[in-house]
């Protein structure tokens, strides 16, 4: 495990009667350091030394900018610094980061530009700056120390961070999550308590980083481009009588998605109970519909004679032939969803179109449909219970992961 330490000071320096500068540390760690850094720690305010700052306007680019100097007692691999600027009132006027990944040879001036969008020179009142970095050289002060465990919970290996005791740590940037919003850092993995970071540490600690579903994200995702690869399917079962003319009728609505497209044949998995003919007819006739309202002549995959259909399984495989069409493939994976892991549902409850819900999963077990005879649905496995809202007409649609898999 890679070890990163921190240390926390106050420090306050005053350049000018009217301009005080203050500083304190709170070093955001970026990806590329946890990854590429063996060894490295976090130095606060108190091995840097602010040398000055100006306010400057550029001509070439009609930009003002607040340039400020420092040094640091140890070589620097990469540093942050965030300034804020009050008004005489005590009002924030500015306040911008920047984190800047380069070598800065110890006790060298190095100077810091920051953009602003006006000049603030004349109502500056008081700038504070936030300053820290990280180094490859161990400052000689450090003492007891305790190991807080960054849990990121994002695929990403655990940052372990050495704190002298009685020491708050500090808080890492906010960790990132393929289509979800960090919502803080927690005391235990059910993320019952939320980690107060102005408490002492006092002993070795993991947090736990917790997300929640970036709903809005992922549904404008689906709506422009996923939901292509859904479809509504009808399935009318029929008797005819003299000259082929229908005498009764029985029509069922389902959900289905494209899992593969070949050669301009489409195919849609779906349900055995949705895509199978009713026993008490002889004929039967599938509708497919696309999200757009687009209809296709369906049909049950075949191959050497045997329909691809099975109640074992409730699944089955239908196809349909066009060369006009914006349905889409949705991949497929292998791995079964954990216990908690979020989901969504796609598909046409009471015939809506292009529903979307969303939900976890609950458990695995076994059930039956109480309202299907079993040459339409007779599994005996177990199969995934989740909280996304289904209904009659959801049946075939897929079950996404938060990667719309």
């Amino acid at each position: 495990m890679k070890k990163f330490f921190i240390f926390l000071v106050s420090l306050i320096l005053i350049f000018s009667s009217a301009q005080p500068l203050t500083g304190c540390v709170q070093y955001v760690p970026t990806e590329k350091i946890v990854t590429e850094r063996e060894v490295c720690y976090f130095l606060g305010d108190e091995f840097f030394s602010f040398k000055g700052y100006t306010f400057n306007y550029s001509q070439e680019d009609s930009k003002y900018y607040l340039r400020v100097s420092f040094s640091c007692e140890y070589k620097l691999l990469e540093y942050n610094a965030e300034v804020k600027i009050y008004n005489i009132e005590g009002e924030l006027v500015f306040s911008d980061t920047a984190a800047i990944e380069e070598t800065v040879v110890k006790n060298t001036a190095k100077t810091l530009s920051f953009e602003l969008n006006e000049n603030y020179q004349q109502v500056a009142d008081r700038i504070d700056l936030y300053f820290s970095g990280l180094s490859s050289e161990k400052p000689s002060s450090f003492g007891k120390e305790f190991t807080v465990t960054f849990s990121f919970n994002n695929g990403e290996s655990d940052l372990q961070v050495a704190v002298e005791k009685n020491k708050s740590v500090f808080m890492p940037s906010d960790p990132e999550k393929e289509n979800y919003i960090f919502v803080g850092w927690y005391e235990d993995s059910s993320f019952n308590k939320k980690y107060d970071f102005s408490s002492k540490v006092t002993e070795n600690l993991t947090l736990y980083a917790n997300y929640v579903l970036d709903a809005t994200k992922l549904t404008n995702e689906i709506a422009t481009d996923t939901i292509k690869g859904i479809v509504k399917i009808y399935n009318k079962s029929y008797n005819t009588g003299a000259f082929g003319k229908e005498t009764s009728y029985a029509i069922s609505q389902g959900s289905g998605f494209c899992f593969a497209i070949n050669n301009g044949n489409y195919y849609i998995l779906t349900n055995c109970h949705v895509a199978q003919k009713n026993n008490s007819y002889s004929y039967q006739k599938i509708t497919v519909e696309d999200y757009k309202g687009n209809s296709y002549d369906g049909y049950i995959y075949q191959k050497q004679g045997v329909n691809a259909i099975a109640s074992a399984y409730d699944l089955a495989c239908i196809y349909f032939t066009s060369s006009s069409t914006e349905v889409k493939e949705i991949p497929l994976i292998s791995q079964d969803p954990l216990i908690g892991e979020d989901v969504i549902a796609l598909g046409a409850p009471e015939g809506q179109t292009n529903t979307v819900t969303y939900g976890k999963i609950k458990k695995y077990g076994k059930i039956t449909i109480t309202d299907a005879p079993e040459y339409l649905s007779n599994v005996t496995f177990s199969v995934i219970e989740h909280t996304a809202y289904t209904n009659h007409g959801s049946s075939g649609g897929p079950l996404l992961n938060a990667d719309l898999k």
